[in-house]
This record gives C-alpha cells, structure tokens and sequence, in this order.
C-alpha cells in the first residue's frame, strides 16, 4: 500500500508517503509491520534542471528508528533521459553519516 498526495497550487510538487510492510520471518521481541514514511518538495528551475529535498525514515517496534535527509539535482537530456546526483545524510542520533549518489533514468520504450 502506498498513499501519495501531490499537490500544485505553486510551481513545485509536494510528494507524502506512507507504506507499511509486513514482515515473515522476525527476531524475537520485534514487531512484524515495518512503516516507511517520507515527505518531499521538488521544484522544476526550467525545462531541464529541477532540485529535490526529501525527509524520510523507517519504524518497526523492538528496532531503532531510522531517518535521512536526502538533496538533489536532476537534468533532463531528453524526454527519454534524466541524470541526478545529490546527498543523503542520516538523521540517526550518533551516526550523522553522509552519502552522495548519482543515477540516471532511461525510458527504453512504453509498454501501454
């Protein structure tokens, strides 16, 4: 299950996420639904470039918290073709650990 509110009303787009996930097989003294949570703002800069940030994080009973901020950047080369990079940071208290990525998205054809 997966809920996701966009909204426009000014020229950007605000994504909610909530997922729970049920476990199978679970450590003792643990709990069995794992929730994931995630708030996001992006705003499109022009017709190629557009800039995320995001605040996410996971909880599950018997288990530490997790949560991250993430910031990133997105070019559209073409219809077909988007590359991003940015940063995560954890939000974990003790393991304030950073992380960059880079990525690309490529429509190979449509199916529909």
């Amino acid at each position: 299950m997966r809920s996701t509110a966009p909204t426009s009303r000014r020229p950007g787009t605000t994504d909610l996420n909530l997922q729970p996930i049920r476990l199978g097989q679970i450590d003792a003294d643990t709990g069995r639904m794992l929730w994931l949570a995630a708030a996001s703002l992006s705003k499109s800069l022009d017709d190629h470039w557009s800039l995320v940030g995001e605040v996410s994080g996971t909880h599950r009973h018997g288990v530490a918290d997790n949560g991250q901020l993430l910031l990133a950047a997105s070019y559209n080369v073409s219809k077909r073709l988007v590359l991003d990079a940015g940063a995560a940071r954890s939000l974990r208290a003790g393991a304030p650990t950073w992380s960059a990525f880079t990525g690309f998205t490529w429509l190979a054809g449509r199916v529909f």
